[in-house]
């Protein structure tokens, strides 16, 4: 669903997608105005345990909103439900059983020589052929790409001329434009970030395998899952501590 803002629409879940980037946020839903008159009327958000307190949440998310949006987007009130957050502590106290499954990789992502021809083959297919380093992502806002990019930029010359960044995952010609318009204001050259979408499973072990290093700068992650295919691959790992 998208909203009209000046000559230009919108999506909802852009929106979305910025407000889940906040700290503090487990979920949000927005309310488009009604037809013709353009941006959102409401911003109802779902507020993470000991998240602290709501009006300062409120307002990281509209500063949030405000640094990233036409003014026209920007809702008109923001709501957090009552009782919203606490839903977990609730359950442990009326003597629920709460349960926790166990996570991790597929097997098909390993650590594994790649023959030479192959290799070659996706470092010209995808732009790879200097070392690289790899983030494999959905282009959601709290996945945090920009800041990452940001990051590479502020490498050494020396290190970044001899490095492509490689960001792995599905990219509409929206999140491709995007990110390619923040690279360039970030200093770098086309060829310094390359967003590759399309990859197998098959050709992503083989990234893993390929990358010199994998990077998860994500601010909030239910697992991390592509951390640990990384590490199974006997990839170093950065990531960050906010989750």
């Amino acid at each position: 669903e998208q909203v009209k803002v000046g000559g230009y629409r919108i999506e909802i879940q852009e929106v979305r997608n910025l407000v889940l980037g906040v700290a503090g946020v487990a979920h949000a839903a927005a309310a488009p105005a009604p037809s013709g008159a353009g941006g959102l009327t409401r911003l109802e958000l779902f507020v993470v345990p000991g998240a602290g307190g709501e009006d300062g949440l409120v307002t990281r998310v509209l500063e949030r909103l405000r640094a990233e949006l036409p003014s026209a987007a920007v809702p008109e009130r923001v709501h957090v439900p009552e009782g919203t957050g606490r839903r977990v502590e609730s359950a442990r106290a009326s003597g629920r059983r709460v349960v926790a499954v166990g996570t991790g990789s597929d097997r098909r992502f390993h650590k594994a020589p790649i023959p030479l021809a192959r290799e070659r083959a996706l470092r010209a297919r995808f732009g790879l052929e200097l070392p690289f380093f790899m983030y494999v992502s959905a282009p959601d806002a709290h996945k945090n790409h920009r800041r990452l990019i940001e990051a590479f930029a502020r490498t050494p010359v020396a290190v970044r001329r001899a490095h492509r960044l490689a960001l792995v995952g599905r990219f509409s010609q929206h999140d491709r434009r995007a990110f390619e318009d923040h690279a360039a204001r970030c200093g770098l050259a086309s060829s310094d970030v390359v967003l590759a979408s399309g990859v197998s499973d098959e050709e992503l072990n083989a990234l893993y395998n390929l990358a010199k290093g994998f990077i998860i700068p994500s601010w909030h992650e239910g697992f991390g899952l592509p951390a640990v295919e990384a590490m199974q691959c006997g990839r170093a790992v950065i990531g960050s501590n906010t989750s």
